[in-house]
């Protein structure tokens, strides 16, 4: 005589349905973290100096590469400056504000911004327990 193993699919569902909402809970809660980390990053940086640039530098060059698929919600302005030069040139001419800008100052800059943010990323997976 067989014997025919039965499978609750309701049960296996109810599991990936749990296993979903905590992952998509945690994941919301990490990107909110995240942004907020970052745009508190900024405007330090900003409020220091604002002729410095560092808004400009953030919104179209920086943010563009940690917020490739949007999740984070961070301003990322057109046009996505993929250069140095390119972001220089578009900062002298659209923004007036800032003083004395080229290459090389954009990017001591963007370098700068991207490490103090590099940093405080990683102090924040620590503090999650995710650090690897």
């Amino acid at each position: 005589m067989f014997r025919l193993e039965a499978s609750d699919f309701g049960a296996i569902a109810y599991k990936f349905a749990n296993f979903s909402f905590e992952h998509d809970l945690e994941f919301d809660q990490l990107t909110k973290q995240i942004s907020e980390l970052l745009n508190q990053t900024l405007n330090e940086f900003h409020s220091d100096k604002p002729t410095l640039g560092f808004g400009p530098i953030a919104w179209h060059r920086v943010w563009w590469s940690y917020d490739q698929d949007g999740y984070l919600n961070l301003t990322c302005l057109a046009p996505e400056c993929s250069t140095d030069e390119i972001l220089a040139a578009h900062i002298s001419g659209e923004y007036p504000e800032v003083q004395n800008m080229n290459r090389l100052i954009a990017q001591r800059r963007r370098t700068r911004l991207e490490y103090v943010c590099q940093e405080r990323v990683t102090e924040l997976y620590q503090l999650n327990g995710r650090a690897r």
